[in-house]
């Protein structure tokens, strides 16, 4: 099914049909966008339901976005995944749920970070990347009552990117 105003980018081509299979990422993109912008996908860099690659050209300008799902226990096969990869070649964008909790983008100021959020975090230092999400801002609201809202959507920018975003101080207090 697609939608007149926008354009779906899958993960794997063709995609699954089966429910235990389906993508957990997916790229949307306007019509009003395509032009002069074009997208090209970048299954050749990633090819899996969770994760996916776009590249997004402008005029001279290409950047290349990371769309994730970073899933339970899997962290540090993502980190891997990443460690073969040149994430500095071109300007990119890490986008997507990282299902981490730590003090550097929690939502309240006594979330406490988990393992997952301190491997997630030493990986965004190893690679000098910045958070360009708002300070302090809930992405995920547990319908559990007494449950703090916590951050666990995340948006990365490399050095090539970074410095031409608001910057974002990362300290844990």
């Amino acid at each position: 099914m697609s939608h007149p105003s926008w354009v779906t980018i899958y993960p794997l081509s063709p995609v699954p049909n089966c429910e235990s299979s389906r993508p957990r990422v997916l790229t949307y993109i306007n019509h009003n966008l395509t032009n002069p912008a074009y997208f090209h996908s970048r299954p050749d860099i990633m090819n899996s339901l969770n994760a996916q690659v776009v590249d997004i050209h402008i005029g001279p300008t290409k950047v290349r976005a990371y769309n994730l799902y970073w899933e339970g226990k899997s962290h540090q096969n993502m980190i891997n995944k990443f460690d073969s990869l040149d994430l500095h070649d071109l300007p990119s964008l890490f986008l997507g749920d990282f299902n981490a909790c730590h003090c550097s983008w929690a939502a309240h100021p006594r979330n406490h970070r988990n393992a997952a959020g301190t491997l997630v975090r030493s990986w965004i230092d190893l690679n000098l990347l910045r958070l360009l999400n708002p300070h302090r801002t809930p992405t995920f609201f547990n319908r559990r009552r007494g449950i703090r809202p916590t951050c666990i959507d995340l948006v990365l920018a490399n050095p090539l990117l970074r410095d031409i975003c608001n910057p974002q101080e990362l300290r844990c207090r």
